[in-house]
């Protein structure tokens, strides 16, 4: 249990001969050969012969020439290109592997690697040329595909997110063993997005009709489960055994389940010698913390578990609580739903209400996200702060204690920011945002880098204070790493892309239009000296001389809003945008209207959801979401 490196990783045997089973996906299941005549299709599957590809091989490497077309039988591919960070693409069962480079007699444009134990068939150059020399028809055929494919690729402008995981490893994460109830729990949550099959070692001999386990046909009889099933999750030994070894190499996702309440040393929650493999066989995109939590709410100490692991999310779950199992089971399945809430000064009290009244509609989210006000208000959710809660603080901090009319000599900004930094501590408390029961993050905007920061660790204040530092008015909140960063509405001031980027899914996008700076009429030399304003400080009856011109803060809250990026470009097909009327005459600071605001957002709310309901839109039909 505490070897210092992972065990091997076994190899698998070589190709496997031609089978019929191996041979139930043909060439006729390609775009590019539907409209070739059957017994040219039939002269080429003939020629197809299979191939065995073991996890982390690569199939196709960019740049090389292009001597194969390849057909899937099973198992998974990513797709990279060089420059880029993640892949462009995910391959699997039916799907053709380098088919343009292939027809073109171009030079491979991307890597293709096995993410899994894979079967394909291949189909040489030599062959297919050897057939479209006796049959002239085919090359006219393939000319018609890549002329249709290169005109989808011109107008396709995002990758596809990836699919949902289909096969799923679940492994013990440190020293504690891992419950088989809580993997029978996941099982019935997964069943609300299709069917399930739990797999454990001792089925074994019946799921790969006792082959040996490394062998090619053992890899096709389980990746051959994912035809009869939506959804596999594999149970590993306590062990890295041979068994745990071979899940690892077949699944999509890696689940490593820990037991925080029972772990109560370093020791305790150290990565023992599965996790290691894992992590050495996987991509962090690949990798899950799973943290069984004695109750719900707010969880405890997850930062040490997370300093020894490197994955993509981590999730926290109750035997207690079955909707906590029900969120895990909507990332896995890819139906999480987010809720993403704008930035905008005291218009952000609309997200009281947009909250409350989509909640009442039957919604619930399982990650939070926002900009500057709208982190506050995603925080206060993700705590589970009731709405009435939320506007008192609201009203303490902006109206009570002024937080934003306390200007200070203007050295680092023109506000204080003491009073708003101890009301964020306060109603915020010590919470580390990897604690909270949901997924959450805060965008800000770095100085340093120019770009977007999204924050999903740390003091959950600060990560509120930096994403809210406007520019000016508030000093920015300097990082432990020496960034500098401030209103991430500077930069974008409704992260959906960020959401999209942290789980797939719908949205709900809580937003608003806000109403705009008036025309003003003032002659510009009119505008006021230093020493005319001095004087107007000095002597307030003369202050009816000054131009009636925007403040400070008001042109500056409106630069804001229109410096952002264009909203509608990262709106998915399933998301749903909630802008409620703001009214014409609210200032972005006026704190003293939001009860108003929030009886009106969530009167506009209920209205929609019923008739986005009834429209049947993606968001209201997330199966394992309560009603």
């Amino acid at each position: 249990m505490h070897d210092n490196a992972p065990p091997p990783d076994p190899k698998p045997s070589p190709d496997p001969a031609p089978t019929a089973e191996l041979h139930a996906i043909g060439l006729d299941a390609l775009e590019a050969f539907r409209e070739i005549d059957a017994e040219i299709v039939a002269h080429l599957t003939r020629r197809l012969r299979p191939k065995h590809i073991a996890r982390g091989d690569v199939l196709l490497e960019q740049g090389a020439p292009a001597r194969a077309l390849y057909l899937v039988v099973s198992g998974r591919f990513e797709v990279t290109q060089a420059g880029r960070e993640t892949p462009i693409a995910e391959l699997g069962a039916g799907d053709p592997v380098g088919e343009i480079a292939f027809f073109g007699g171009g030079l491979r444009t991307a890597t293709v690697r096995a993410t899994r134990d894979s079967l394909v068939l291949r189909l040489k150059r030599a062959d297919f040329e050897r057939v479209s020399a006796e049959h002239p028809s085919l090359m006219h055929a393939i000319a018609a595909f890549l002329s249709r494919r290169l005109a989808a690729t011109t107008e396709r402008r995002s990758v596809p997110a990836l699919r949902p995981a289909r096969t799923i490893a679940l492994i013990r994460a440190g020293a504690t063993r891992l419950a088989p109830e809580l993997a029978e729990r996941l099982a019935a949550a997964m069943a609300a997005h299709g069917s399930v099959l739990l797999a454990r070692r001792e089925d074994l001999a019946s799921l790969t009709r006792g082959l040996a386990l490394e062998s090619p046909e053992a890899t096709a009889a389980l990746n051959a489960l994912e035809q009869r099933h939506d959804t596999v999750l594999y149970l590993a030994d306590d062990e890295a055994s041979p068994w745990s070894l071979k899940i690892l190499r077949q699944a999509d996702v890696v689940l490593m389940v820990g037991d925080a309440a029972a772990a109560a040393s370093d020791a305790d929650r150290t990565p023992n010698p599965l996790e290691r493999a894992a992590m050495s066989m996987h991509r962090p995109a690949n990798l899950r913390l799973v943290l069984r939590q004695a109750t719900t709410g707010v969880a405890a100490n997850t930062a040490f578990w997370l300093a020894t692991r490197e994955v993509a999310l981590h999730h926290h779950v109750s035997l207690s609580s079955g909707e906590s199992f029900a969120r895990l089971a909507r990332f896995l399945a890819g139906r999480a739903v987010g809720l993403v809430a704008a930035g905008g000064g005291a218009f952000c009290a609309a997200h009281i209400g947009l909250h409350r009244g989509l909640r009442g509609a039957g919604l619930r989210f399982d990650a939070y996200g926002g900009t500057s006000g709208g982190s506050a208000m995603a925080a206060a959710f993700a705590l589970g702060v009731p709405a009435r809660e939320i506007e008192r603080r609201l009203l303490d901090i902006f109206v009570r204690r002024k937080a934003m009319r306390r200007w200070t000599w203007p050295r680092y900004a023109l506000l204080d920011h003491q009073t708003l930094d101890d009301a964020l501590r306060e109603n915020y408390g010590s919470v580390d945002i990897r604690d909270l029961w949901a997924p959450y993050f805060a965008a800000a905007a770095s100085l340093a880098t120019g770009r977007l920061r999204i924050l999903r660790e740390g003091p959950l204040w600060e990560a509120i204070r930096a994403s809210s530092a406007i520019p000016g008015l508030l000093p920015p909140f300097f990082a432990r790493d020496g960034d500098v960063l401030v209103d991430g509405a500077t930069i974008d001031n409704v992260p959906i892309r960020s959401m999209a980027e942290l789980k797939s899914g719908p949205n709900a996008v809580l937003a608003f239009r806000a109403p705009p700076l008036p025309r003003t009429r003032i002659d510009y030399t009119d505008l006021p000296s230093r020493r005319r304003l001095l004087l107007s400080a000095l002597l307030p009856g003369r202050s009816a001389r000054l131009p009636g011109a925007p403040s400070a803060r008001a042109v500056l809250m409106r630069a804001l809003d229109i410096g952002r990026l264009d909203m509608a470009s990262g709106v998915g097909p399933d998301d749903e945008v909630f802008m409620p009327p703001i009214p014409a005459d609210m200032g972005a600071l006026d704190w003293r209207r939001c009860h108003a605001l929030i009886d009106e957002a969530n009167r506009y709310a209920a209205q929609e959801a019923a008739a986005r309901k009834r429209a049947g839109r993606p968001l209201f039909r997330v199966r394992g979401a309560p009603a």
